[in-house]
């Protein structure tokens, strides 16, 4: 029997084929990036600095922002045994990423995403899942990133807090980076914080809900307009903005008001930043932008804050001259004047759509 193709067959033939094709881009923009290290390598960077008794609450994953290692910035802090022996009780773990936080976030992005998998396996009070508590950069860039190429993760992530967050990036990263091209050249991370960078343009590319510059899970966003790294922040946290994320100001009047003065470093020192996250990781609690409930006598340690940051000046000075120093100095120095040229932001290991269609991700291996 012959077989006669009209054009209707032949439309429908079309519209199916592209069907399918829409739908496997689709699946593989879904698809999780690689790791590129073994498995020891991730497992060394993580620290649990009571072990893991699996309390009520489950894990919290702290992750720390750049120039800086885990223990640096939150054994000192709120969140180490305050935060862990709060409401049911935590177990507080962390990573030190590679670099100080310095190279390239994407790879810092992979012990995050290797964090959040293996802490979850381990947090059994909790259901596998856990909190993720990040810092700066550490959450408004690795975070971020992690959550957006790595998206089998975001159904192990109870809450998200990003304290002083880097969704949009940093003007201070330009004139930072001015300085160093003239001993050896930027380091990768600033270069990449860049609000026009590749990075940031890959992490906010808008054209879907899947893209990084919206939130994957439930994210709160806590921001000082007196932050002096994330320029300028203002009433609404222009730097630390993230669609779809609760934004919450630390000098609203509902909160601690204006007087409450608290900078990038110090707020993640601060008391009220962590009585903010005590009132919301019970995953029952509700959010609103002003948290009606909050305690505001909560805000009435900023002279033991600054005492407190005053008393660990060497973190505070060990994170200025990381910043200045950096990893591997001298043979960027070398590189520098060997070859005449200044270091240059990271290639990037995925490709993604810059018009609004399906966020298709090519991942490179």
């Amino acid at each position: 029997m012959k077989t006669i193709w009209g054009l209707n067959t032949l439309i429908a033939i079309f519209a199916h084929a592209l069907l399918l094709l829409t739908q496997c881009k689709g699946n593989q923009s879904l698809q999780d990036a690689p790791f590129k290290s073994p498995e020891r390598v991730y497992r060394d960077a993580m620290v649990c600095p009571r072990g893991i008794a699996n309390k009520t609450g489950g894990i919290i994953f702290l992750v720390h922002g750049a120039s800086t290692t885990g223990a640096n910035t939150w054994s000192g802090s709120p969140f180490n045994e305050p935060l862990a022996n709060s409401g049911p009780g935590y177990d507080i773990c962390w990573v030190n990423l590679p670099w100080k936080g310095l190279g390239d976030i994407q790879q810092s992005a992979e012990y995050v995403a290797f964090g959040i998998k293996y802490f979850s396996s381990l947090s059994h009070a909790s259901g596998n899942k856990i909190n993720v508590i990040g810092h700066s950069q550490g959450s408004g860039s690795s975070i971020q990133w992690a959550l957006t190429f790595w998206p089998s993760i975001k159904p192990l992530v109870l809450n998200f807090f990003s304290i002083g967050g880097t969704f949009q990036g940093t003007i201070e990263a330009t004139p930072m980076c001015f300085l160093e091209n003239l001993w050896g050249g930027c380091l990768p991370s600033p270069l990449q914080l860049k609000p026009k960078s590749k990075y940031m343009k890959a992490q906010n590319s808008e054209v879907d809900e899947h893209s990084g510059a919206n939130a994957q899970v439930k994210t709160i966003s806590i921001f000082s307009i007196y932050d002096q790294v994330l320029q300028w922040e203002g009433g609404e946290g222009k730097t630390s903005f993230l669609k779809g994320a609760t934004m919450l100001n630390l000098q609203s009047e509902k909160l601690c008001g204006k007087g409450h003065v608290v900078g990038h470093l110090g707020i993640v020192e601060d008391m009220a930043t962590l009585k903010i996250i005590e009132a919301i990781i019970p995953s029952s609690n509700l959010i609103t932008n002003e948290l009606e409930s909050f305690d505001k006598s909560n805000c009435r340690h900023l002279v033991g804050l600054w005492f407190h940051l005053i008393s660990r000046w060497q973190y505070v000075l060990k994170v200025g001259l990381n910043f200045v120093i950096g990893p591997a100095r001298l043979h960027k120095l070398f590189k520098q004047y060997a070859h005449l040229r200044v270091a240059e932001e990271p290639g990037l290991q995925v490709e993604y759509a810059e018009e609004p269609k399906s966020f298709f991700v090519k991942i490179h291996t």
